[in-house]
């Protein structure tokens, strides 16, 4: 129970890299098409990697807790399958290294909650 928002941040980014593998495995890297697909993608993983992070922006604006989860889970698959897509389109070039950069800060949210979770069960609600 503790380790629950550790979980389901990975099952959804497996399910989004896979299907990313099997959209972009075998796409033609050469074409200029495949440059704006490579920018759209980086840019949408850029997106993606941060709305995990807005959680309380997002409540602020009215939208329930419930629809945030949505969106978090949503936001997994689509940032996994965006990173796996421009991996594999970037597969002849060293830039590809940059995009793990984009993993701590997708997967920030979880990995607190549950160091959260950890120390109030631990040491309780107090601080």
């Amino acid at each position: 129970m503790i380790v629950l928002p550790l979980v389901w941040a990975p099952v959804f980014a497996v399910v989004g890299g896979a299907a990313g593998y099997m959209t972009f495995g075998r796409f033609p890297r050469s074409d200029l098409r495949a440059r704006r697909l490579l920018l759209a993608l980086v840019a949408l993983a850029i997106a993606m990697a941060t709305v995990p992070n807005v959680g309380q922006q997002l409540y602020d604006v009215g939208v329930s807790a419930s629809w945030s989860g949505v969106l978090t889970s949503a936001s997994y698959v689509l940032f996994a399958f965006c990173v796996t897509g421009a991996w594999l389109l970037l597969r002849e070039s060293r830039k590809r290294w940059l995009l793990l950069v984009l993993i701590p800060v997708s997967f920030a949210q979880p990995l607190l909650w549950t160091l959260v979770l950890v120390g109030w069960t631990v040491n309780g609600f107090a601080p």
